[in-house]
């Protein structure tokens, strides 16, 4: 799945394809895990501004951090998604990385309490069950934006 190949890129289009996407990954987790966030990667820094700008008119930004300082801002959209039993509240916009990385452009991510993180590489998706909720990385960097 990469959400570059959308015609048109807008707004509408992208909130589709995350409905897709959590609809399609949704068998490959576990009932109780509930969506954190869907994830649209970048390759260049001019790709991710520009999507950035796009997105941004959807909610409020929140920014968090990778460990090596690389900016990775949330969105939590004033309206909400649902999709089946999961609401998806939040799109993430990781600024892409400094060597770049062939990897799925989208990454759905559930938040399950014994998670562990790893990907599970599915149908051109980055599919992860995880500890952390989109919440809970804004809430441990909140001081630092």
């Amino acid at each position: 799945m990469d959400w570059t190949t959308l015609n048109p890129l807008d707004t509408e289009s992208l909130l589709r394809l995350a409905v897709s996407c959590i609809a399609e990954t949704r068998p490959l987790v576990k009932p109780e895990a509930r969506v954190s966030h869907v994830g649209l990667r970048c390759k260049t820094f001019e790709e991710w501004q520009a999507l950035l700008e796009l997105v941004e008119p959807l909610g409020q930004g929140f920014m968090t951090y990778k460990p090596d300082g690389r900016p990775i801002p949330f969105i939590k959209l004033v309206e909400p998604v649902v999709v089946g039993g999961d609401v998806l509240e939040y799109l993430e916009l990781p600024a892409p990385k400094k060597v770049a990385v062939d990897e799925p452009r989208v990454l759905v991510a559930f938040q399950l309490a014994e998670g562990d993180g790893k990907p599970m590489l599915a149908g051109g998706f980055d599919v992860r069950q995880q500890m952390m909720h989109a919440e809970d990385y804004i809430e441990r960097d909140k001081k630092r934006s």
